[in-house]
């Protein structure tokens, strides 16, 4: 995703600190995970989002990106965390218009 892309110079300019990954089968979106992660970028992937063909492969890719280069969460654990951070983006900004 970031090789020889201009993604980490966009999420840089826009302040982008976290990035959530899902919809994707955890093997394969590995070196996306890595990426982020070596970019500074805080990686949360809903567990519930990404799959495997075979449930012990799958385990297994999550536990090695959790150990070493994302956070793990579920959909509605991330859902409820945009929602809180959209909630205090709006006060700040009804607080700054002010």
């Amino acid at each position: 995703m970031f090789f020889q892309t201009p993604a980490a110079a966009f999420f840089n300019k826009e302040s982008v600190i976290q990035y959530m990954w899902g919809g994707d089968n955890v093997r394969l979106c590995a070196s996306v995970i890595v990426d982020c992660f070596q970019w500074g970028f805080r990686t949360l992937v809903p567990e519930d989002c990404v799959g495997d063909q075979a449930e012990g492969p799958h385990r297994d890719n999550l536990r090695d990106v959790e150990r070493r280069y994302c956070d793990l969460t579920t959909a509605d654990s991330a859902i409820d965390q945009i929602q809180a951070w959209s909630a205090s983006k709006a006060r700040s900004f009804g607080q700054q218009e002010q």
